[in-house]
């Protein structure tokens, strides 16, 4: 029973004969995605005693990066979910690879009209800070 079941499940992740094409706005939302995470996730490198930021390195290309993700939309399609919850899923994944205080951080900034670094750290602290 546990090889019928390895091949059922092998031959269900093998199969995209129901993954969609991507359209061109598809693509190009992958590559804007996977452009975000990657330059989102990237080290910086701190003095160990006054914290102050020494070198901010290069990210990685995003190409590795909107592979799995398009990898992942079209398993998500093999599985049948519609391709707004296969969007959601994907936008999921690749954000959960940004660091969670860095996360709060960008959420911050992409809701806020005018703050100063001191106030997003402090949001980014307290989530539930709603001003």
């Amino acid at each position: 029973m546990r090889s019928e079941l390895t091949e059922v499940v092998r031959s269900l992740f093998v199969s995209t004969a129901n993954a969609r094409d991507l359209t061109e706005e598809e693509a190009d939302r992958l590559v804007t995605l996977a452009t975000l995470v990657v330059r989102a996730r990237s080290s910086v490198e701190r003095d160990g005693h006054t914290r102050e930021i020494e070198l901010v390195p290069s990210p990685e290309a995003p190409t590795r990066l909107v592979i799995v993700l398009e990898r992942l939309l079209a398993g998500l399609d093999s599985l049948g979910a519609t391709r707004t919850e296969a969007w959601e899923v994907v936008t999921k994944a690749a954000l959960d690879c940004v660091p969670a205080l860095r996360l709060s951080a960008l959420s911050i900034l992409f809701t806020a009209d005018e703050l100063d670094t001191n106030e997003v750290a402090e949001l980014a602290r307290d989530p539930d800070d709603k001003r």
